[in-house]
């Protein structure tokens, strides 16, 4: 299938993307469409990303202009571009376009807090100059750099990546407790399983891109992977497997983890994430699985 639609009732397309992208995964269809006649939201199931992240946009047919519908529905449904990938290839163009502004946009932070932690002439100028034009005075530029130096430390964003401790320290756990220690915290776990999910939750949250390297850095092929998009590259041709919910985890969403390994196999895992997201085990991080 080049391109598949749902159709739902009115009203009814909240919360159906997660069946629909399971379907499309399976059928490995490129080009997904939800509908309850009036909203029509377009996505790219195989692209990465979770759920939203995927959607390349809705269309609102009572709210966006005729003209503007017509445009889109000819653009990416008409039947003859459709069939010969025009309408697939300019879907992925301006979905390329639109992560690169999402992943621009999510920089914002980071740039401003660069800005005002550097003591930027332009920005330290501007603020003068807007100083002067509110009160008729010109402000001392070092009392313009001291506000914007406080301003900084007051609203510093946290470091992804933290100095780790000097010197290896050898981790004493509760009891032989099974978890995780990270930043001097402990953190006890029940399973195995659970250890290897939540330091792979820590591992994104420290460096939001690490799943989209880590997975790409994994073998394609018959080989399975550790974490996925794509449920079944987590036991390839073992749909037995991949449909069993006991042996897969949508542990953020859109990325599944395999659960069907031994602790021997889970602790090889983990070590493999942690030192590809660069921490250094026994000082930046340690773990126990029993």
């Amino acid at each position: 299938a080049v391109i598949f639609i749902e159709v739902k009732m009115l009203g009814n397309t909240e919360g159906a993307e997660q069946q629909l992208f399971e379907y499309v995964f399976h059928q490995g269809v490129p080009f997904l469409i939800l509908t309850d006649g009036r909203e029509w939201n377009f996505y790219l199931p195989l692209e990465q990303g979770n759920y939203l992240d995927r959607k390349l946009f809705k269309l609102d047919l009572l709210e966006r202009n005729s003209n503007v519908v017509g445009e889109k529905f000819n653009k990416y449904l008409l039947n003859k571009r459709v069939i010969n990938g025009v309408a697939l290839e300019e879907a992925k163009k301006e979905f390329k376009e639109i992560s690169r502004r999402r992943e621009a946009e999510s920089y914002i932070p980071q740039a401003w807090q660069s800005l005002i932690s550097s003591s930027n002439d332009l920005l330290l100028d501007l603020l003068i100059d807007t100083v002067e034009g509110l009160c008729g005075f010109r402000a001392e530029r070092r009392s313009c750099q001291q506000f914007l130096k406080n301003f900084s430390r007051r609203n510093t964003i946290d470091d992804p990546s933290p100095e780790p401790p000097p010197g290896p320290k050898e981790i004493q756990y509760p009891g032989q407790q099974i978890g995780y220690r990270y930043n001097t915290q402990f953190f006890p776990e029940n399973s195995a399983r659970k250890v290897m999910i939540n330091i792979f939750i820590l591992l994104q949250k420290r460096d939001p891109t690490f799943l989209n390297r880590f997975s790409q850095s994994l073998p394609n092929g018959n080989r399975r992977k550790i974490i996925s998009e794509n449920i079944m590259e987590l036991y390839p041709n073992k749909p037995d497997l991949y449909n069993n919910s006991s042996m897969v985890s949508e542990f953020i969403p859109g990325w599944y983890i395999g659960l069907n390994y031994s602790r021997k196999s889970i602790e090889k895992k983990i070590t493999q994430a942690i030192n590809f997201a660069g921490l250094r085990k026994n000082q930046d991080i340690d773990f126990f699985v029993g």
